[in-house]
């Protein structure tokens, strides 16, 4: 973890809205279109050195990975302001970040959309 927000007074939305738990994200090279995944079901594993570190599913985050993007783009509108084509949105995780160190790998297997790893120099 690379914790971005400190000092007194931080809330849990201060760390949600600054991204403060992370510093930076792995993605995929494999497109799905949203709407042929049932998200709220699509189940995670997560290896963090060969060893299983989390699991989780997409109802974890706010009971689909959908809603927090709805929300968002709601949110949005009321400041006249919109998402836009090829933005990447992160809707949360379902799996408590991992503090990874220099040499370590990390790999995400999910239900149906495949798998994605890193290892951290």
């Amino acid at each position: 973890m690379d914790i971005k927000v400190q000092g007194a007074g931080i809330r849990a939305a201060d760390v949600i809205a600054h991204q403060a738990l992370h510093g930076g994200v792995v993605i995929g090279s494999r497109l799905i279109d949203p709407a042929t995944v049932d998200l709220q079901y699509e189940g995670v594993t997560a290896e963090y050195n060969g060893h299983l570190e989390g699991s989780g599913t997409g109802s974890e985050v706010m009971g689909n990975p959908i809603n927090p993007v709805v929300w968002l783009a709601n949110k949005m509108a009321e400041f006249d302001d919109y998402l836009k084509a090829g933005e990447i949105i992160i809707s949360g995780s379902v799996v408590t970040p991992v503090r990874v160190k220099p040499g370590s790998h990390i790999n995400m297997t999910f239900t149906r959309l495949g798998s994605v790893g890193a290892t951290f120099i």
